[in-house]
């Protein structure tokens, strides 16, 4: 099973994200699909606010099955990237990240004309 979703660059986008991920249940244990959908959030979320897009422009979800027991989230964007996250985060920002590592088995970045941000997690 594969997700592929264009999301406009603004505020619904991680409603829209979430959303995608419907299309899961059922194939996800309740408990790991709760952890899916904040894992994905949180990167829609940091594309959108850190990726200096705008207006008509777009992150790219997608969400992939690599086996029976594992799922690889990637999203995608033409920004510049995210700010350096050895910062302290403060009461409202910054804790986005620390989640994702929390969550995933793996998670990382990757910069080549796009950044990507994946994570990778078992779904047992």
């Amino acid at each position: 099973m594969e997700i592929v979703r264009t999301l406009p660059v603004g505020p619904t986008a991680p409603s829209e994200a979430r959303h995608s991920l419907l299309a899961l249940e059922g194939a996800v244990a309740s408990d790991r699909l709760d952890d899916l959908v904040l894992v994905v959030s949180e990167l829609v979320t940091n594309a959108v606010t850190h990726s200096g897009l705008r207006g008509a422009e777009s992150v790219i979800l997608k969400v992939r099955m690599l086996s029976g027991s594992r799922i690889r989230v990637e999203v995608e964007d033409a920004g510049g990237g995210f700010p350096d996250v050895t910062t302290p985060p403060t009461d409202q920002h910054g804790r986005g990240l620390a989640i994702v590592a929390r969550l995933a088995d793996r998670w990382g970045t990757e910069r080549n004309g796009q950044t990507r941000v994946w994570a990778e997690m078992t779904l047992r």
